[in-house]
């Protein structure tokens, strides 16, 4: 599995309450500088790549309806291929929130709070854990290509296991259970309880049967782990090249 580079931030703005219909020019909106910037970030997706993925939601939106809101906050993520491309691209968000601060007048506060950075899957393990699980009779064996093998893994999903990818040799694999009820993914009610069903636990042993095999393949087979280890040094002079 190839994911994506992550990260999640919140945003709040505060403003100055007045009375919405008495004396609305004696505030400061700010909601209208979170829509501004929620809206800023709508349009700035014309311009971004196909891995780049911009997701938010409103927690706080003010009080009352009469009441110019002195408060408004939201939490946010961002996601792109790759670290750099990353970087490039939360760069490009800042500046819409800070227009949102510009454009009403209230004062921006951003707090980072979680990242990942993107799984970089090392080829060498990823043969080893190839074999043993086809020779697991799986329904569906993993072709023995590894553009094809790399382009069926990719996912916009993020995890803390590409960190640890970029400190040591990884492998993240990914495998499909049957669909729920409503054919949904991740993250839906028909997805727990697909998980929970004795196919998905027999494909889930599958898949943990064929990583210990690829971790006792490094073990007992003289230099493997020597081609591991120059794999991943070979793939770590290019992640930070931005795409």
């Amino acid at each position: 599995m190839r994911t994506t580079a992550y990260m999640a931030f919140r945003v709040e703005y505060f403003g100055r309450e007045a009375h919405a219909a008495a004396s609305p020019w004696l505030g400061i909106n700010a909601l209208d500088a979170l829509i501004t910037a929620y809206t800023a970030l709508s349009v700035l997706r014309q311009q971004t790549m196909s891995g780049d993925v911009i997701q938010g939601n409103i927690t706080d939106g003010g009080v009352r309806p009469n009441i110019i809101h002195a408060y408004a906050a939201g939490n946010f993520v961002v996601r792109a291929d790759t670290q750099a491309r990353l970087e490039e691209l939360k760069k490009k968000v800042d500046s819409c929130f800070k227009a949102g601060a510009l454009a009403s007048g209230a004062t921006l506060k951003m707090t980072a709070s979680m990242s990942y950075a993107d799984h970089v899957p090392n080829r060498v393990l990823a043969h080893s854990y190839r074999r043993f699980f086809n020779a697991l009779d799986p329904p569906a064996q993993i072709p023995e290509n590894d553009d094809l093998d790399e382009l069926n893994g990719k996912t916009m999903a993020s995890t803390d296991q590409g960190n640890i990818s970029y400190a040591v040799p990884s492998l993240n694999a990914g495998f499909a259970i049957p669909a729920g009820p409503d054919g949904n993914g991740p993250h839906s009610p028909s997805f727990a309880e697909a998980a929970g069903t004795q196919a998905a636990f027999e494909r889930a042993l599958r898949t943990g049967k064929a990583l210990g095999a690829t971790a006792v393949d490094v073990l007992v087979t003289k230099g493997l782990l020597q081609k591991v280890q120059a794999a991943w040094a070979d793939d770590m002079k290019h992640v930070n090249v931005s795409i």
